[in-house]
């Protein structure tokens, strides 16, 4: 293509009828106030009028007005690839070219490069001018700003619907889903496969089995995950069953979006009840703690065994997890227990066979308590007036700590409105008799034999936690149990296996 003076003040008339390319872009295929069919018939119509004959069109549909013209589909392949067969474009409006200033501008400059018009059929643009070119730029910043002002009132009727309860797009919880109404809006109603899933995840986790036994029975379902393939991992499980969404409320940005009240809002019917959600939370908290040393560590296997979380390091307060050994000749491995940092800084690790360490352990415990019954936890949850007060109080958290990350939703009077309101609902609950909730022991009908005869690797290991089995293994039998190893409480032993000193306790007294 010959080189074009980029100095000329006017385009080049072409002999003949200029070549029209048709430009064609629809945000919403649905919009029915600037359809495809309009465009393309104010586009004809100008053509006519200025006589021009229109040799394509570029039409885009469901396209934004801030995507860059050379990465559209169409335009994009009609600008890349096809220019020499256009002498100029025409569009029904300045905006159906782009809204943005930057992309519009980079347009404006190509076409004046390779002295092609651009226009609109509203006859607003004609860039075969210096005033024309003139006011396409400014026509762009006006587009822009009418783009941005756009943005920023669709963001605000998305976060009054949203303080509303009403569904705004965007992916829902697991355990829900959006059905479109006959008014063409949507309603948030529970899934019923996914709903059956997390109500059972629910029962299972009250009923104590550990997020992982939770896991792996979902995988052994072949249950879909929350993106429809794969495995279940744990931390999806724990999402779950710690999301504010198990009540039904709207979230955004990982926040419960709360109303004009200042409470949070329920976009659906729960899948939790308020009691099965604070015990599920409850239970979150205690899974995150030990008894006797600090936070839970990354475990370097995730298999289940015996004496998964039970045993610990005498000397540093480590886990004691379950390894290999491996022996001489063409003997097997042997399982072990070992302290997960033996290859760190651990310098007196204890090491000791898997089945004997277990075998100490069953005959200590099991002996002890065959005849005991099983107590199970129940959760005993608060009256309305505490129930009432926990929420108002999560409500109040949340408000303040949103003000004081700066991601407040709302100017200062509001706030302060919100607040009054809540406080002073508090202060009228603090005066009413509450029950706070709490967690009480209910008698199962079974004992400990019974549970332990009819229990697989995972029910026996849950049935030892359940008792407070805990054991500090010690690599010499001259060493004493160390000083974080709490001395109080009646059901204890000790144990020699080789040269490693065991001490054991357990929480239930036996009959």
């Amino acid at each position: 293509m010959p080189r074009v003076d980029r100095h000329r003040r006017s385009f080049e008339v072409p002999a003949g009828p200029r070549r029209i390319l048709g430009v064609i872009r629809l945000s919403h295929e649905t919009d029915a106030t600037t359809s495809p069919e309009r465009q393309r018939e104010a586009i004809i119509l100008w053509a006519e009028q200025h006589d021009c004959q229109i040799v394509g069109w570029a039409v885009d549909l469901d396209v934004s007005d801030g995507v860059d013209p050379w990465e559209r589909g169409e335009l994009g392949h009609w600008l890349r690839h096809r220019s020499h067969e256009f002498d100029g474009l025409c569009a029904w409006k300045l905006d159906r070219y782009s809204r943005s200033v930057s992309h519009f501008s980079k347009f404006l400059d190509w076409a004046k490069t390779n002295d092609k018009m651009v226009a609109t059929s509203d006859n607003v643009l004609d860039s075969t001018t210096p005033t024309g070119m003139m006011l396409a730029y400014v026509m762009s910043i006006c587009a822009e700003w009418e783009r941005v002002m756009a943005s920023q009132r669709s963001a605000d009727m998305r976060a009054k619907a949203r303080r509303e309860g009403r569904y705004v797009g965007g992916q829902l919880a697991y355990g829900y889903r959006a059905v479109r109404q006959p008014d063409r809006s949507f309603l948030v109603e529970a899934d019923p496969e996914q709903a059956k899933v997390v109500r059972a995840m629910i029962a299972w986790r009250l009923d104590g089995w550990s997020i992982g036994r939770i896991r792996r029975e979902l995988n052994d379902r072949q249950v879909p995950t929350p993106r429809g393939g794969g495995f279940w991992q744990q931390n999806s499980v724990n999402r779950i069953l710690t999301s504010p969404t198990l009540l039904g409320y709207t979230m955004h940005q990982g926040r419960v979006v709360c109303g004009e009240d200042g409470m949070p809002v329920q976009f659906a019917e729960p899948l939790a009840t308020d009691e099965e959600y604070k015990a599920l939370l409850t239970m979150a908290d205690e899974s995150k703690k030990t008894e006797f040393y600090g936070n839970r560590p990354k475990k370097p296997v995730t298999e289940t065994y015996l004496l998964k979380d039970l045993a610990r390091c005498g000397n540093c307060g480590e886990r004691l997890y379950r390894y290999s050994r491996t022996r001489p000749g063409n003997r097997p491995d042997e399982p072990i227990y070992r302290c997960a940092k033996h290859r760190k800084n651990c310098d007196k690790v204890p090491e000791i066979l898997l089945p004997k360490l277990e075998r100490v352990v069953i005959e200590a415990v099991m002996g002890d308590l065959d005849d005991t019954e099983v107590f199970a936890k129940e959760f005993v949850p608060a009256n309305d007036v505490a129930d009432r007060l926990v929420k108002i109080n999560r409500a109040i958290d949340q408000h303040r700590g949103d003000r004081a990350a700066g991601v407040w939703d709302g100017d200062d009077e509001r706030f302060r409105q919100i607040m009054t309101r809540l406080i002073d609902e508090r202060k009228r609950l603090e005066a009413l008799p509450q029950t706070q909730a709490h967690w009480r022991n209910v008698p199962t009908g079974t004992t400990y034999g019974q549970r332990w005869a009819e229990a697989d690797l995972e029910g026996r290991r849950e049935l030892l936690a359940l008792a407070g089995v805990e054991l500090v293994v010690c690599a010499n039998e001259n060493v004493p149990a160390p000083n974080w190893w709490k001395e109080a409480g009646p059901n204890r032993a000790q144990a020699k296996i080789h040269s490693r000193l065991v001490y054991l306790r357990w929480a239930i007294d036996s009959v």
